[in-house]
C-alpha cells in the first residue's frame, strides 16, 4: 500500500506538471471549412456562424495562434481525426521559421506559410505543433510546443449541402427561392453561400476546394482590387491560384461575372485562358440602358424559354462586358438563348469547358446594382445554379443525412462504387450458422465434456488447470488453420479506374477506387501512379485517401493509427517524396477501401488522340472526319459517340485503328444512358420479389461508373430524386450532353473485366487494362524501384474521351 500510495502521488504530480507546463506556442482558434456567408445555417457555441465543411470531403483548416516565447526550431501544424474505422489519421502542415518572431505576437490563419487541410471522417478534431519531423516519420511523434485544441463537435454540414463560395465578393442579394410557385417548381435544397475575401485565405492544395459546389468570381466589387490584383500578379499567390485553377480542370465549377471591372479582367492573361470568351482589351465594356434576361429552361424532356425580367439601369446606364472568341475554342450561348435569338439581342452568359470543368462567364455584374435590385434576382440566382453548377443544385437533399451529430451518411453513388470493390467473390464467407454451431460444439467441449472426462475418467477435476487452456489453444489453433485454408493466404485487389483523356490541354485525368483484403494482420505505405504508358515524365499530380463515410462515434483511446505524407507547394520538401497514406492497419482476412485522384501529361510525341474531325461549311452543325485512339489496350468495348446530346452506339474501337465518325441516325439509341446506369445496378429499377414483396437493384456485375460519369442526366425523368453523387458531383458531365454542346465528340467505353490475375503482371504487362500501378509497401518516389505487388488483382476500366471537332479547314 504504501508503494501504491507513492507511484499514485507520482503520477498525480506527473500530470499536474504537465498540466501546468507553459509551452512557447498557444493555439487560439480553430475554424474548419470556409468562411460562412451573411446566413449561416448553423453556429457554433458562441454563437457565431459556423463556417462551412462537409461530411466527407477535405476542408481548409483556419488556425490562429500566438507566439509566447522564440522559436527556433522547425515546426508544423498536425491535424488529427479518424477515418470510417475509427482509425486515427493525422497530416502535418510546415510553419514558416518562428526564430524572429517577438513574443505576443499572434499569428492569423492568413499569416501562416500553408493553409492546413482535413477530411473529417468523424465528428474530433485535434489541432497541435509540433516538431517537425523529417520526411516519411509519423508527423505525431515531435515533440509538443502546443497545448492540442480539441474539438469535440465538427459542426459539418451533410454532403447534400450545395455550397457556393464567393470569391473576392460577398455577394450582396445572394438567395433562391424558399417556396416553388407552382407544383412542377423544383424546391430548393440546403443551398448554403460561403465567401473568401482575402486571397490569403484561399486554399493551396486543389483538394482544398473539395467542400465548395460552385465558385463565383464577381469582380464588380469595390474590394476586387484588393484581391483579384494580388491573387493574379502577386508570385506569393502562385500556389493558390495554382490550386484554385487545377480544381477546376478537375471538374469545378466556376462562374466568373465581370462588368464594371472588365478592363481589370482583360489585363490578367491566365484568367483569360480560363474563360470561355477573352473580354476584349481595346474595349472591354460598354454602357447600356437595358438587359434582358432570357434563358432555356429544361423540364421533363422538353424545352422552354423563359424571361426573368430586364436590368435597368435607376438613372443612365450600366457596364456590361464586351466579349471575343477564344481562338481554336468555341463556345455555348446560355444568354440569349441560340434558337430565340432576338433583334440586337446583347451577349450575356456564355459557357464553355476548362479541362474537365466548366466556366461560365456573364457579362454583367452579380454583386451590383442594377442586379441588386432586379425583382427576379432569387430566379436568376436559381438559374445560374443548375445552369452553371447542377441541374439537381435546389432539389432536396437526402434527409436522412445528420452531419455532426449522427451517423455521417455516404451518398448512395459512392457507397454502391465502394460496396462493389468490397466484393471479393473468390474469398469464402463463413455463414453464421456454420459459427454458431462450432460455439455451441466449443462450449460443450469446454464444459460438460470436460468435466465429464475429468469426473468420470481420470478422477482428478484439479487437471482443468492443464486441460482447459490445452482445448483453448488446440481449438484456436484449429480455427485459425481452418479459416486460413479456406480464406487463403494471398492478398488480393479489387481495382476500378475511371479514366478522362482530354486532347485539348494533352492530360489525362484519373480517378482510381480499389479495396485490398489482407491475408495477416500488416500495415501498409499506400500509392498510386499512372503507369508510364499514361503518363509521359513520371508521376502525375495524386491524392491518395481512405473511402466511405464516418461513423460519427467518438474516438477509442486506443486505436491505431496512420498518416498522411503531402508534400506543401513551394515547400524544401515538395519534390522528394510523392502523396500517399503511412502505416495504414489492416487486420488479418479484413478489407481495407481507399480511393484516388491523380493527373498527368500524355506524351506529345505519341498522342493518345489523334483527331481529324471538322464541322462541314455547308452544313456547320455535323461533323466528319475520323479520329484514332492509341490507347494502351487493344479494345475498347461498349462504345457510344456523343454529339449534340445524341448517343449512337458504335461497335468496338480497336487501338491505332482510325475511326470514321460517321453518325448514322440508324445507330441512336435514345435510351442509352438508362441502359448503361441500368447495367451499373443504379438507377433503381426495382426487381420485385413477388412473395416477399422486398426490391432490390438490378445489377449485372460492373461497377457503377457510367452513371458517376453523367449523373444529372442519368436522373432527368425522375424529378423529385434527390442527387446522390454529393461527394462525386466533379465527375459528372452531363452538361456536356446539351444538344448545343458541338464543338466535341465524347467517347466513353470500357475494357473488358480482368478477373483474379497475378496482381504483378497485370500492372506491368504493356497491353493490360490497368492504367496505374499500387504502391502498397512503399511511396513512389522519383528513381525509387517499385516492389512487386504480391496476390491477384480484379481490373475494371471505364474510359472517356474528349474528341475536340474544329471548324472546316480548306
Amino acid at each position: 500500500m504504501p508503494r501504491f500510495a507513492l507511484a499514485l502521488a507520482a503520477a498525480l504530480t506527473l500530470l499536474g506538471s504537465a498540466a501546468g507546463q507553459s509551452y512557447p506556442i498557444k493555439i487560439k482558434s480553430v475554424k474548419i471549412g470556409f468562411p460562412h456567408g451573411p446566413n449561416p445555417t448553423q453556429r457554433d457555441d458562441d454563437q457565431t456562424g459556423s463556417y462551412v465543411c462537409k461530411a466527407n470531403t477535405w476542408a481548409p483548416v483556419y488556425v490562429e495562434l500566438q507566439v509566447e516565447r522564440k522559436e527556433k526550431r522547425d515546426l508544423a501544424i498536425v491535424l488529427e481525426t479518424t477515418d470510417p474505422d475509427d482509425l486515427g489519421t493525422s497530416v502535418a502542415v510546415p510553419l514558416q521559421n518562428l526564430s524572429d518572431v517577438e513574443p505576443g505576437t499572434i499569428l492569423s490563419a492568413a499569416e501562416l506559410a500553408f493553409l492546413p487541410c482535413v477530411r473529417i471522417g468523424g465528428r474530433e478534431l485535434t489541432v497541435t505543433v509540433r516538431e517537425r519531423e523529417p520526411a516519411g516519420a509519423n508527423p505525431t511523434g515531435g515533440r509538443q510546443v502546443a497545448e492540442p485544441k480539441r474539438l469535440s463537435y465538427v459542426r459539418s454540414r451533410d454532403t447534400s449541402t450545395y455550397v457556393v463560395l464567393s470569391l473576392g465578393s460577398r455577394l450582396p442579394g445572394f438567395e433562391v427561392p424558399a417556396e416553388p410557385k407552382a407544383k412542377d417548381d423544383y424546391r430548393p435544397a440546403k443551398v448554403e453561400q460561403a465567401v473568401i475575401d482575402n486571397p490569403f485565405l484561399l486554399p493551396d492544395r486543389w483538394y482544398g476546394y473539395d467542400g465548395a459546389d460552385l465558385v463565383v468570381l464577381a469582380t464588380g466589387s469595390a474590394s476586387v482590387p484588393n484581391f483579384l490584383t494580388p491573387l493574379f500578379t502577386n508570385p506569393q499567390h502562385k500556389p493558390r491560384l495554382d490550386a484554385l485553377v487545377e480544381w477546376i480542370r478537375r471538374g469545378g465549377r466556376v462562374v466568373v461575372s465581370v462588368g464594371s471591372n472588365a478592363g481589370i479582367v482583360a489585363s490578367f492573361p491566365l484568367l483569360q485562358e480560363i474563360l470561355p470568351m477573352q473580354v476584349r482589351k481595346d474595349a472591354p465594356n460598354e454602357q447600356v440602358k437595358n438587359l434582358l434576361l432570357e434563358w432555356v429552361l429544361a423540364a421533363n424532356n422538353t424545352t422552354k424559354t423563359k424571361q426573368h425580367g430586364t436590368l435597368i439601369a435607376k438613372t443612365g446606364t450600366f457596364s456590361v462586358a464586351n466579349f471575343a472568341p477564344q481562338p481554336g475554342r468555341g463556345a455555348r450561348q446560355i444568354v440569349p438563348p441560340v434558337d430565340t435569338v432576338r433583334e440586337n439581342a446583347r451577349l450575356a452568359v456564355v459557357q464553355a469547358p476548362y479541362g474537365l470543368g466548366r466556366v461560365t462567364l456573364v457579362g454583367f455584374d452579380l454583386d451590383r446594382s442594377p442586379f441588386l435590385d432586379h425583382p427576379e434576382k432569387a430566379q436568376v440566382w436559381e438559374q445560374i445554379l443548375r445552369e452553371c453548377g447542377s441541374e439537381r443544385a435546389t432539389q432536396s437533399g437526402n434527409k436522412n443525412n445528420y452531419g455532426n451529430y449522427g451517423g455521417v451518411v455516404e451518398d448512395e453513388l459512392a457507397t454502391d462504387i465502394r460496396q462493389h470493390t468490397d466484393s471479393f467473390a473468390s474469398v469464402p464467407v463463413i455463414s453464421f450458422g456454420w459459427v454458431a454451431v462450432f460455439i455451441v460444439l466449443y462450449t460443450l467441449l469446454i464444459g460438460p465434456v470436460e468435466y465429464f472426462v475429468l469426473k468420470k475418467v481420470f478422477k482428478r477435476l484439479e487437471l482443468t488447470w492443464i486441460t482447459f487452456p490445452i482445448i483453448v489453444l488446440t481449438v484456436s489453433a484449429i480455427a485459425y488453420f481452418s479459416a486460413y485454408a479456406l480464406k487463403g493466404s494471398d492478398m488480393k485487389v479489387n481495382k476500378v479506374d475511371l479514366l478522362d483523356i482530354d486532347p485539348a490541354t494533352n492530360r489525362i485525368y484519373g480517378h482510381t477506387w480499389f479495396t485490398v483484403f489482407s491475408p495477416r494482420i500488416d500495415t501498409y505505405k499506400v500509392g498510386v501512379e499512372p503507369s508510364e504508358r499514361w503518363a509521359a515524365g513520371g508521376q502525375g499530380s495524386s491524392l491518395v485517401d481512405w473511402a466511405g463515410a464516418g461513423s460519427g462515434r467518438k474516438s477509442s483511446f486506443f486505436r491505431r493509427s496512420y498518416f498522411y505524407q503531402l508534400a506543401q507547394p513551394g515547400d524544401a520538401t515538395a519534390g522528394t517524396f510523392s502523396d500517399g497514406l503511412v502505416n495504414v492497419p489492416i487486420q488479418v482476412w479484413s478489407t481495407k477501401a481507399f480511393a484516388a485522384d491523380w493527373s498527368g501529361q500524355s506524351d506529345r510525341q505519341a498522342p493518345l488522340v489523334a483527331s481529324e474531325l471538322n464541322h462541314p461549311p455547308a452544313k456547320p452543325d455535323d461533323v466528319v472526319g475520323t479520329f484514332t485512339l492509341n490507347l494502351p489496350f487493344p479494345e475498347l468495348q461498349d462504345v457510344y459517340l456523343i454529339y449534340a446530346g445524341e448517343a449512337y452506339k458504335w461497335d468496338a474501337i480497336t487501338s491505332g485503328v482510325p475511326v470514321n465518325a460517321y453518325l448514322d441516325r440508324s445507330k441512336l439509341e435514345p435510351d442509352w444512358l438508362r441502359k448503361l446506369s441500368s447495367l451499373s445496378g443504379f438507377v433503381n429499377q426495382p426487381n420485385v420479389n413477388p412473395r416477399s414483396g422486398t426490391a432490390t437493384k438490378v445489377s449485372t456485375g460492373l461497377a457503377p461508373i457510367f452513371a458517376a460519369m453523367f449523373h444529372d442526366e442519368a436522373q432527368r425523368n425522375e424529378d423529385t430524386a434527390a442527387p446522390r453523387n454529393a461527394t462525386l458531383r466533379r465527375l459528372d458531365q452531363s452538361w456536356r450532353l446539351s444538344t448545343l454542346h458541338r464543338d466535341e465528340i465524347l467517347v466513353i467505353g470500357r475494357v473488358p473485366i480482368v478477373r483474379d490475375q497475378p496482381a504483378e503482371d497485370l500492372m506491368t504487362d504493356p497491353a493490360s487494362p490497368s492504367p496505374t500501378k499500387l504502391w502498397l509497401r512503399d511511396l513512389p518516389v522519383s528513381g525509387k524501384k517499385r516492389e512487386p505487388q504480391q496476390g491477384t488483382l480484379q481490373q475494371e476500366t471505364f474510359v472517356r474521351v474528349y474528341v475536340p471537332v474544329k471548324p472546316f479547314k480548306k
